[in-house]
């Protein structure tokens, strides 16, 4: 099923195929922007390779996205499926297809500038109420409107589209959760789930360009055993995975969960992103935050940014101490942090009462808590297959390894360079208290 009107070649996947359709779609300005976003922000500050952009990862997505497709529509029990369930032909197939590669290629569109770093400065979409956070608006409806304002219009008329009347709703439908029609709806797990094509592409492209191994896994038998899956309970569709392809994704998540580890919560990596969120909020105007992707005058003025502007900004003296502080790498440092990890809720509490003590001793215009909670496990269906009796069952009942992927619960005090040692001094005695 792939179209190779054009090819481009990829260090992950290899030669990449796309159509015309999808060049005109790349050629635009706002995909041409990706080439201007660094995919991991400034991870290159401690793994120097880290230097690849949202536009090599989001191909890749498309082509994996595709592959995951065609894995679903050449199985044969999920082929069966899918034509009882919406009348599946090689048209609806193809049309189908037209649209995930697509959503895929404009998923990442609305990153701002040095991608996640700068999220925290997207206006606020709702306001907070009691206890409640303030909701901020997500770089996935950026996205959207990105294409909605700035790219389709240009290429709603392509043959690909006009003659298969696909609208603008199925495609930014698959990123923002919001199909508009039951193929969509399953669908939609391909692009943005937990066995996305996106998880699927940047663990081994973010491994590749830093440098190590931690995000290796069996990309080619995960997707060969990618299928369709039915709840037994409420008949529900959903797409899972092979029993025979279980290994392979506990070493999509188990690469994940290192990745995570060891890559994108590095005690300095993560700093540098305090740092530049809070040089970027001076340089953003008296509002501090991103405009609005509510309308085209402001999208087209959110599409500006990109790294080359706040890296011009950057040498040019902006960003104001903290600008600095990324021009000369002298970042907070770390002194205290907690475990990883606790094995329950009672020595959690512990851990996080001393370091609300040693929290209490510095100066909080001078530091900075970093704090995450973040779960690995997840709970992908399995299709099983014994003695003619087909069930689905979930990856967390069949997976002794990915149920022992504990959740980071980690908290970590960082301090200007300046009062580090002294701090460090302090802490034995601190800590001993309790």
């Amino acid at each position: 099923m792939e179209t190779r009107e054009f090819e481009i070649r990829d260090p992950i996947h290899g030669m990449i195929p796309f159509s015309s359709l999808e060049r005109d779609l790349i050629n635009s300005n706002e995909f041409q922007r990706l080439r201007r976003i660094r995919q991991l922000s400034w991870t290159d500050y401690v793994y120097p390779g880290a230097m690849h952009t949202r536009f090599q990862h989001t191909l890749g997505v498309m082509h994996t996205a595709s592959r995951a497709f065609d894995a679903l529509v050449t199985d044969k029990s999920s082929k069966d499926i899918l034509q009882s369930a919406f009348g599946l032909t090689d048209g609806v197939a193809e049309r189908q297809r037209i649209i995930i590669r697509l959503a895929a290629l404009v998923h990442d569109l609305g990153h701002s500038p040095f991608s996640h770093a700068g999220e925290g400065l997207f206006p606020v979409k709702r306001s907070a109420k009691g206890g409640d956070k303030a909701v901020l608006f997500q770089h996935e409806e950026y996205s959207s409107k990105i294409f909605e304002y700035l790219i389709f219009p240009l290429i709603k008329n392509h043959k690909d589209i006009a003659s298969r009347s696909i609208t603008l709703p199925e495609i930014t439908g698959l990123i923002e959760k919001s199909p508009p029609n039951p193929m969509g709806a399953l669908c939609k797990d391909i692009i943005s789930g937990r066995m996305d094509a996106d998880r699927m592409d940047y663990l081994l492209r973010d491994s590749y360009y830093c440098g190590v191994r931690y995000g290796h896994y069996e990309f080619d038998r995960l997707l060969n055993t990618i299928c369709i899956c039915e709840d037994p309970e409420d008949g529900s569709l959903s797409v899972g995975i092979k029993e025979d392809g279980l290994h392979s994704v506990e070493g999509l998540l188990i690469a994940r969960y290192m990745m995570f580890h060891n890559v994108y919560f590095h005690k300095t990596r993560v700093i540098y992103d305090f740092h530049y969120q809070n040089a970027l909020a001076e340089m953003l105007s008296k509002k501090g935050c991103f405009p609005r992707p509510t309308s085209q005058a402001d999208i087209q003025k959110y599409v500006k940014w990109d790294d080359w502007k706040v890296q011009g900004l950057l040498s040019n003296g902006g960003g104001g101490e903290h600008g600095e502080m990324l021009r000369t790498r002298n970042h907070y440092r770390l002194v205290y942090h907690t475990s990883e990890s606790f094995e329950n809720e009672e020595l959690a509490a512990k851990a996080f009462d001393r370091f609300d003590r040693v929290r209490a001793e510095v100066d909080s215009t001078r530091s900075y808590v970093w704090e995450e909670n973040k779960s690995f496990a997840a709970d992908i269906p399995v299709r099983v297959e014994n003695g003619g009796l087909v069930t689905t069952r979930p990856l967390l009942e069949l997976s002794g390894v990915v149920k022992s992927l504990r959740p980071l619960n980690q908290k970590r005090l960082y301090v200007a360079s300046s009062a580090a040692e002294s701090l460090r001094a302090k802490i034995p005695s601190i800590v001993l208290q309790g």
